[in-house]
């Protein structure tokens, strides 16, 4: 389990990755990508009875893991999606700074870590709000955007050398090979009495949306893209697992 690390999974879905509407909506949601690698490859989803956890089984090795967003995953169509709706993203942002601000106000200079920044919406209002912020990702073209918004930016976790007051991911986790390691590499670069602030697709549906007849879509489990379901069961057990405080819900959005 990329969660518990537990043995106790099991199998709850499957479905030939050449089936049409896995193949239709791979042609429409990404450019170039070689289609052929999935021959007599299964779409296989399996569970955890651990933590309850849910993953995909079959995902892409570091090879095709390391070119997905930088060249198949179109970058227009996913700037364009988060322009859209900007003014909804800078709302909900400055409401994040002020939480990070109020909770940290003894804090002269709060030292920030965005864990996959994407396009950095989120770093960019953050560091014009006043925080010292660093960011990871892993796209080179994002990453130059990035650095012409004057962000410090690092292209893999293995490069932190600080600590952290506050560590922030949004919509990241969900597509990693190995959450729970990288969870706990990031621990290791967070200060005392810091928060890591993890935001993902809710996952509470999931399961009966397998036991119909699933049409693959762009939802909470893309094939290869989104390849963790999260809960909060799996969020307890991960802070559990790595000595951290759970304190979700803590909502830091007005009604």
């Amino acid at each position: 389990c990329p969660f518990c690390e537990s043995n106790n999974i099991i199998e709850i879905y499957k479905k030939d990755y050449y089936s049409e509407d896995i193949i239709n909506f791979l042609k429409s949601h990404l450019n170039n990508f070689p289609l052929e690698i999935l021959k007599n490859k299964e779409f296989i989803i399996m569970e955890c009875k651990t933590c309850k956890g849910i993953f995909q089984k079959n995902i892409l090795n570091d090879y095709y893991n390391s070119k997905f967003y930088e060249n198949y995953v179109p970058h227009d169509v996913a700037f364009n999606k988060k322009k859209k709706k900007l003014d909804y993203f800078k709302k909900i942002q400055s409401y994040e700074v002020l939480f990070i601000k109020s909770h940290f106000e003894k804090i002269k200079k709060i030292k920030v870590l965005e864990f996959g920044a994407g396009w950095g919406l989120w770093s960019i209002n953050a560091q014009k709000s006043g925080l010292n912020v660093t960011a990871i990702e892993i796209s080179k073209t994002r990453l130059n955007y990035l650095k012409k918004n004057k962000i410090k930016v690092l292209d893999s976790i293995n490069k932190i050398v600080d600590k952290y007051d506050f560590i922030f991911s949004d919509q990241t986790f969900e597509h990693l090979n190995n959450p729970f390691i990288i969870l706990k590499k990031l621990l290791i670069h967070l200060n005392k009495n810091g928060i890591i602030f993890l935001k993902v697709p809710p996952g509470t549906k999931i399961k009966g949306k397998l036991k119909k007849n699933y049409t693959v879509g762009d939802d909470e489990i893309i094939p290869m893209e989104h390849i963790n379901v999260f809960n909060r069961r799996v969020n307890a057990q991960l802070a559990k697992n790595l000595g951290l405080k759970y304190i979700y819900p803590r909502n830091c959005y007005p009604a």
